[in-house]
């Protein structure tokens, strides 16, 4: 049962360092250019780090709880998630069509 949890210890190091060198990355394509697409870009990925950071803190409170509390705060961060990568996805998406869009013209 020890070798499971370290290992989902590791995973979740891995999955926020993934989301840090994403926000990270949001942050230098915004000052390179601002726009809407980029604007969406930055803050999906800021709520996608507070919302990882706040996932871990829920789920330890929710552990001392019913397993019915553990299942209900699940629901509510995954519809969370959806919204999240939703603003960032439609950051994203914005961001390729007018880069497409200017390199078709070039």
């Amino acid at each position: 049962m020890e070798d499971i949890t370290a290992h989902i210890y590791i995973a979740q190091v891995f999955y926020f360092i993934i989301h840090v060198v994403i926000l990270i990355a949001s942050i230098i394509i915004i000052s390179k250019k601002k726009s809407t697409a980029t604007v969406l870009l930055l803050i999906g990925s800021i709520l996608s780090v507070l919302n990882y950071i706040i996932r871990i803190a829920l789920n330890a409170v929710a552990s001392f709880s019913n397993q019915f509390s553990i299942m209900d705060m699940q629901v509510i961060i995954n519809y969370t998630n959806v919204f999240i990568f939703s603003i960032f996805g439609i950051g994203l998406l914005l961001f390729a069509i007018n880069d497409l869009k200017r390199t078709i013209n070039e």
